[in-house]
C-alpha cells in the first residue's frame, strides 16, 4: 500500500545518534519489506505504515532527483552507492544520514531487492553537501535531471573530484579527520 509523504514540511532537524544504524530493505521496486526499530523511530511512521510503502515515503523535497538517479544507476548495476540524504519524517521534520545502499542478489545473480544502511552525518558534511544540493535544486526546477546532471558533473570535475564517488569519499574522510583532531 502506498502512503503519501508528510504534507507539512518543517524546518526541524532530528539528530541521529552516532551509535545508531538505520536499516531498511526493499523489494526490486523499492517497496519496504523490512526495517529496524531505529529506522521506524527516526521516520516517525509506525512499522505497519512503513512495511508495504514505497521507500520514497521518506524522501525530503530538498533532495535532488539527480542523486536518486545516480543511486539507482549504481545499485541496478550491482554497484554499491554511498551518499548523504536528507530524509523526511512523518511529522514534517527531517534528519540527515550517510547511506550505504546495495543490491541483494540470489544465488543466480538475480536482484531480489535492495538494502540500505544509514548512519549519523556530521555537521561538516551537511555544510559541504547543502550548498551543492541548493544549486542542483535550481537547475532541476528549470529543467529537471537533464539540467542538473551535467551541472553536477561539471561541478565535480571543476572542483577536482572527477566523480561523485570520489567526492563522497573526500567529504567523508575530511569529516572523519576533523573529528579525530577534535579529540
Amino acid at each position: 500500500m502506498q502512503r503519501s509523504q508528510s504534507s507539512t514540511i518543517l524546518n526541524q532537524q532530528t539528530i541521529i545518534s552516532q551509535e545508531d544504524l538505520l536499516i531498511s530493505r526493499t523489494d526490486p521496486n523499492g517497496v519496504i519489506t523490512q526495517c529496524n526499530d531505529i529506522f521506524v523511530k527516526m521516520s516517525g511512521w509506525n512499522k505497519e505504515e512503513l512495511l508495504g510503502s514505497n521507500h520514497n515515503i521518506i524522501r525530503h523535497p530538498d533532495m535532488r532527483q539527480v542523486i536518486f538517479k545516480m543511486a539507482w544507476d549504481h545499485i541496478k548495476n550491482n554497484k554499491e552507492f554511498y551518499g548523504y540524504f536528507k530524509n523526511l519524517r512523518k511529522d514534517g521534520g527531517y534528519y540527515w544520514v550517510f547511506a550505504y545502499i546495495t543490491a541483494e542478489v540470489d544465488s543466480n545473480g538475480v536482484t531480489t531487492g535492495y538494502a540500505s544502511y544509514r548512519r549519523f552525518t556530521p555537521q561538516e558534511a551537511i555544510e559541504a553537501i547543502s550548498p551543492i544540493y541548493k544549486i542542483l535544486c535550481l537547475a532541476e526546477e528549470q529543467g529537471g535531471v537533464i539540467s542538473s546532471e551535467p551541472l553536477f558533473t561539471h561541478y565535480l570535475e571543476k572542483a577536482g573530484f572527477g566523480s561523485y564517488d570520489k567526492f563522497i569519499v573526500d567529504v567523508r574522510l575530511s569529516c572523519f579527520s576533523r573529528n579525530l583532531l577534535k579529540r
